[in-house]
């Protein structure tokens, strides 16, 4: 995926990386992890204020909690994957 198309929908890329995080559970991951997951080499910074704007959105949803650096999913995102891969 284009850096360029990742970063332009921002609910788009707060579900890209809520689905790293879901991938990732039980471990928790560090937002530089995600920004290198998702960089295709154009733009860090962009992809990086991305990431960061999208965690924050996962945060304030209550689908993920950050501690020390890690991200990670809330339990509530956890079951909720959970029920629909069922």
């Amino acid at each position: 995926m284009a850096a360029e198309s990742q970063t332009a929908d921002p609910r788009r890329l707060e579900g890209i990386v809520l689905k790293l995080l879901l991938d990732a559970h039980p471990t928790p991951v560090a937002e530089a992890d995600l920004v290198r997951s998702l960089d295709d080499g154009t733009d860090d910074v962009e992809i990086g204020g991305a990431v960061e704007v999208a965690v924050r959105g996962l945060r304030d949803s209550g689908l993920a909690n950050v501690a020390d650096g890690l991200i990670f999913p809330t339990i509530a995102a956890v079951q909720l994957d959970q029920l629909l891969a069922d």
